[in-house]
């Protein structure tokens, strides 16, 4: 006597009876079923902001355009060293004339840095004045920011001309 192992979820659709059409044996995949509230409609996403831009520059003041580039001109609150150029206003920095793409606080590290020439800045100072005093994390932060901003801005990051090591104390910049 043979006995018959029980119809279960698990039982191939053939030996189900009014089993779909989609879980038929050999039924093409047709795709996942649309995911809650994204149904096709996408008029209700908002639309992509540059987050660099969103952090820097308040809602009120004008984008980075032809009254920008005039400012710029002009040579008002422009920062430079070298052949960087730092323009506060905007939130950008060009290295030789090509923009350089920094995240926030590489940005505000360059522009503490670019306002202070020659002066020493220890860890714990800069963490205070670009992460704020409230920061909990470890100062080797700054160290990893510090490289990440060496690669972006300096000829050969290796051996930096722009922001220098003081053994014993911290950074400098020029």
């Amino acid at each position: 006597r043979q006995r018959r192992a029980p119809l279960t979820h698990r039982s191939p659709p053939a030996l189900i009876p009014d089993a779909p059409a989609h879980l038929a044996p050999n039924a093409p995949f047709t795709g996942w079923p649309p995911r809650p509230g994204r149904a096709g409609d996408d008029s209700r996403r908002r639309p992509r902001r540059r987050g660099h831009a969103r952090r820097c520059r308040p809602e009120w003041a004008p984008a980075a355009g032809a009254a920008a580039g005039q400012a710029a001109s002009e040579g008002t609150g422009v920062l430079k060293a070298a052949d960087l150029s730092l323009f506060p206003e905007e939130c950008r920095v060009t290295r030789g004339g090509i923009e350089v793409n920094l995240s926030p606080k590489e940005y505000r590290l360059l522009e503490l840095f670019m306002q202070n020439p020659k002066r020493v800045w220890s860890r714990d100072k800069l963490l205070e004045r670009v992460w704020g005093i409230d920061f909990m994390g470890d100062s080797k932060t700054v160290d990893v920011h510090i490289r990440w901003l060496r690669e972006k801005i300096e000829a050969d990051p290796s051996a930096p001309k722009l922001i220098l090591t003081v053994r014993g104390f911290g950074y400098r910049f020029g």
